[in-house]
């Protein structure tokens, strides 16, 4: 956790990719630095959950746009209105909920691309520029659990953002292990790292066998059972399991 706070705090853009087995705690660890790393100043967390469900495209980013539109409602405007670019427009086009802000709703009616290639570029531009400016007054951390479901749509507006070195921007993807390979928004995540001379990998082993015995101490106290070796064999080290 010492180590992942670490790169939380470091200053220009990085990327931090933490991988681990199912029920390993990696949700966990994330959460739980997230939530001491947002109480500090001048800084804006912004975790999601990809879903395998979602049909929607961008739908790593779609939960993350959601969640930053609330926190700009909470700005002043005069701190909002710093924050719309001359490729807004294509932005609220392409994430409707950014309408909801006021400094940004202009983009409803403005002007856009007609041709939807040009349309998504500036929507790519516009979304930069809005992190960007964000990444000048704070420390902004984008956390994507569940990476493997990011979709094609999700890794070409990270790869667009990767051209760019915006500031005070960590990018966490979580992901459980084997299942990188062929994932495009984990593939994407990684090559941003690379360009931007910041790749953290955080990878959660098994417990140990000593670290097992005392979770279990710790959660069953006194009706800790005395021969507790099959239970601690069947989780194989893993913390769900053992819960």
């Amino acid at each position: 956790r010492a180590c992942f706070s670490g790169w939380l705090g470091g200053t220009g853009p990085s990327v931090v990719v933490a991988t681990g087995a199912a029920g390993i705690g990696k949700s966990a660890l994330i959460g739980a630095s997230l939530a001491a790393f947002a109480a500090g100043p001048d800084r804006l967390v912004l975790s999601a959950r990809c879903a395998n469900t979602e049909s929607v495209p961008y739908r790593a980013w779609d939960p993350v746009v959601d969640l930053l539109s609330e926190r700009l409602l909470a700005l002043p405007r005069a701190e909002a209105d710093a924050l719309a670019s001359a490729d807004t427009p294509s932005l609220v086009k392409l994430f409707p909920v950014l309408a909801r802000v006021p400094a940004l709703a202009f983009g409803v009616d403005a002007f856009a691309p007609d041709d939807p290639v040009e349309r998504r570029q500036a929507a790519f531009r516009g979304f930069g520029a809005l992190l960007e400016r964000l990444g000048q007054t704070r420390r902004l951390i984008v956390a994507m659990d569940e990476a493997v479901w990011g979709d094609e749509d999700s890794a070409a507006l990270l790869d667009d953002l990767a051209a760019h070195a915006t500031p005070n921007l960590c990018l966490v993807v979580a992901h459980r292990e084997g299942q990188a390979e062929g994932a495009p928004l984990i593939e994407a995540a990684r090559e941003a790292g690379l360009r931007w001379g910041g790749l953290g990998t955080l990878h959660l082993p098994p417990l140990s066998g000593a670290d097992a015995e005392a979770l279990l101490a710790e959660l069953l106290g006194e009706h800790l059972p005395a021969d507790r070796s099959g239970l601690l064999e069947q989780a194989e080290g893993s913390p769900f399991l053992l819960v």
